[in-house]
């Protein structure tokens, strides 16, 4: 196991110009759980900056770098102890589970994670990010740091390590490759 240090994970990073700004996932679930009006109208123009962004980007990345994030991850801490049961149907309610899987699907890269499922997109930049079906309008990073995988949500205008990795504590380890190619 690779030494991990929590100290050495950033537990937010600013987002860059070409990322979508102002973009507020509780009150994008909110606006699907307690609708109003404001939320709904929020929510359609937070939503089409997400699109208009994920136009930019590409899915066919199956480079030998983009290749390494193909495996099953299990969210664990220094002490090699997982967090829940491992189990890819728990987690946070932004679509972090305990455990997920990368697949390669067509020459694209799948993320599966508790029903969040999404297709890896990849910048210009080489930054990786997935958008969660089921969560509306949520999007994430994925980071490989110290050989662990993070996830950060775009909050407001800054990157934030998602919860489910309580201040650094518990990264994603990759227990293997997943030879699951889905025609």
């Amino acid at each position: 196991m690779p030494n991990k240090d929590a100290a050495d994970i950033p537990l937010e990073f600013n987002k860059t110009e070409q990322e979508p700004a102002n973009i507020f996932p509780q009150k994008l679930l909110d606006s699907e759980y307690k609708p109003s009006p404001a939320l709904h109208e929020y929510a359609m123009e937070a939503n089409r900056r997400i699109n208009d962004f994920f136009q930019y980007l590409v899915t066919g990345n199956t480079t030998d770098q983009s290749k390494s994030y193909i495996g099953h991850w299990v969210l664990e801490n220094n002490n090699s102890e997982k967090k829940g049961s491992g189990e890819s149907s728990e987690g946070h309610e932004w679509g972090a589970g305990y455990a997920c899987d990368i697949l390669s699907q067509k020459n694209q890269l799948f993320y599966s994670c508790a029903g969040a499922d999404s297709y890896l997109y990849f910048s210009e930049s080489g930054n990786v990010y997935i958008k969660p079906q089921w969560y509306y309008g949520i999007i994430k990073q994925i980071k490989i740091i110290n050989n662990y995988m993070y996830l950060y949500v775009l909050q407001g205008d800054k990157w934030i390590l998602d919860p489910v990795h309580e201040n650094g504590a518990y990264g994603y380890v990759k227990y293997g490759s997943v030879n699951i190619t889905i025609p």
